[in-house]
């Protein structure tokens, strides 16, 4: 998440080995689609945005677009690049991010951002990844607003979730709805 002095928050600590999972993830580079890779990533409830290694941005051929402070779980902070963009694929659910990068060899990290825009759940139980219940086929976008899209009144987006990721968005935005007519 960025804050106030936009600082992206990655919150991953060590674990136990019972505690992680890891799931199987297909990368690629957006501008460059017949560069891919499968890895195995660490999902990380408690992270935010996505993380790879120095080895796997240099094996895509990602654009450097930024740096950025990140915090980690032990509140050290440090300039990281961020890397432009590559598409994620989990369970046929796919959607379009940036990446920080950290240094080579380090974990693949899937952080919160991922699973809320492909609408993935961790199993409690089973310490498993899967596509959230409540909508198995297709992942579920929601859109809280204060009055009906059809009013043609002006309405304050609280919240959404965006298929690319890319989306930044506060309680001061508004937009309108137009009625489109079914």
């Amino acid at each position: 998440m960025l804050d106030m002095f936009n600082t992206i928050t990655i919150i991953h600590s060590e674990r136990s080995k019972m505690g992680k999972v890891i799931e199987r993830v297909k990368i690629t580079n957006v501008f460059e689609p017949s560069k891919s890779t499968e890895i195995d990533a660490l999902i990380d409830k408690g992270a935010t945005m996505v993380v790879l290694p120095q080895d796997i941005v240099r094996e895509l051929e990602l654009r450097k677009v930024r740096d950025v402070k990140v915090r980690y779980a032990n509140n050290k902070v440090e300039m990281k690049p961020v890397y432009r963009a590559v598409v994620i694929e989990i369970f046929g659910r796919e959607g379009t991010f940036d990446i920080i990068c950290e240094e080579e060899g380090s974990q693949p990290l899937i952080g919160q951002v991922v699973l809320e825009v492909l609408d993935l759940v961790v199993d409690p139980r089973t310490r498993k990844l899967m596509p959230n219940p409540a909508s198995p086929e297709t992942p579920m976008i929601d859109i809280f607003m204060t009055t009906s899209p059809n009013s043609g009144h002006m309405a304050s987006l609280r919240y959404a979730q965006i298929a690319f990721g890319k989306l930044h968005i506060s309680p001061q935005n508004v937009i309108r709805h137009a009625n489109c007519g079914a």
